[in-house]
């Protein structure tokens, strides 16, 4: 009998042990699991403080190359899923994050060249009209890839305009808005020079393989080549790679003047498109779209009346495909 209870004291340790070692390699993984759920539910059920991502998921990725080549792997993949909330328009935070787009270089350009003009250059006073706030995230596992806002402001002097930009550090997405400017001709993109420099606006601004790699590039001290062969550099009229990464491309649709580029990450390349049109009618002299077709795309609510053109669909435009005017 004793030897019975000492066998069994013995087996009863052991099985203890054995559950002590199991809680501590799976407790951990099962308190984050429930941690990210719970986070999970509260974004699909709660509305986010624009700001305060990080307090919800601290593997939001801040680098904007990382979060980028993320996001393009998952959307590549179908494994990207929205969830959306109301902000409310009177939140402060909402200009706070606008504001974060002075830093943005893509929305310096679009300003300084004067495609897009904001409401105090004319003395007017901007006015949020709403806020819809999207979480994108990895189907397969909830981790959330892309926070942005989509907020639509009334400019005054009859124009509107739209930015969804980040969450976190406010780069645009997508940006539209009516002008009452001069309008900004089609002729001038085909300039070559003048293209190229919008695709490094692009690079600069969204960070792709390019700029990452000249960036290690001029880390490690070594010589950045660029061509001085006009050649090489005709985007429209023979589509030639340069540096190895796809030529913008220049066309016109109907009403519809549209400038397209690839910007690459690692093995993916993802559309970026600008689309001005001078449309009969309205109070405003033309309307711009810029962004990226990819992000806006898996927003239900955006997918129904935004339809940005794809790079390949540009390209059989240039090469003397059907010419259509973009969906609406």
């Amino acid at each position: 009998m004793r030897n019975l209870k000492r066998n069994m004291g013995r087996y009863l340790g052991i099985g203890l042990a054995a559950l002590l070692v199991l809680a501590a390699i799976y407790l951990p993984q099962v308190w984050f699991a429930l941690r990210d759920a719970a986070s999970l539910g509260r974004i699909q059920g709660e509305s986010l403080a624009p700001l305060m991502v990080a307090q919800l998921d601290r593997s939001y990725e801040r680098d904007i190359y990382k979060r980028m080549r993320a996001y393009m792997e998952a959307y590549t993949q179908e494994d990207v899923n929205c969830s959306s909330k109301e902000i409310d328009p009177e939140n402060e935070s909402l200009w706070e994050n606008i504001e974060q787009t002075d830093n943005c270089i893509l929305m310096n350009a679009l300003l300084g060249w004067q495609y897009v003009t904001n409401a105090p250059m004319k003395g007017l006073e901007p006015v949020i009209v709403s806020c819809n706030q999207y979480v994108l995230m990895r189907r397969s596992d909830g981790q959330i890839l892309l926070v942005a806002n989509d907020i639509l402001l009334d400019k005054g002097d009859g124009c509107h305009m739209e930015l969804l930009i980040d969450g976190v550090d406010g780069t645009v997405y997508y940006l539209e808005s009516e002008e009452n400017n001069y309008y900004p001709l089609l002729p001038k993109w085909f300039d070559d020079a003048y293209a190229w420099e919008w695709r490094q606006v692009l690079n600069e601004t969204y960070y792709t393989e390019e700029k990452k790699r000249e960036d290690e590039s001029f880390a490690s001290g070594a010589e950045i080549y660029v061509s001085t062969d006009r050649e090489s550099s005709v985007y429209v009229e023979s589509n030639r790679s340069y540096s190895g990464y796809a030529n913008p491309w220049v066309t016109k649709a109907g009403i519809t003047d549209i400038y397209c580029c690839l910007l690459t990450y690692g093995e993916e390349q993802f559309s970026w498109s600008m689309e001005i049109e001078k449309p009969q009618g309205e109070d405003f002299y033309y309307r711009i779209r810029a962004g990226l077709p990819g992000v806006v795309s898996p927003i239900p609510e955006m997918n129904e009346r935004i339809s940005l053109a794809e790079y390949d669909r540009v390209h059989d435009m240039a090469d003397g495909g059907p010419e259509e005017e973009p969906a609406r």
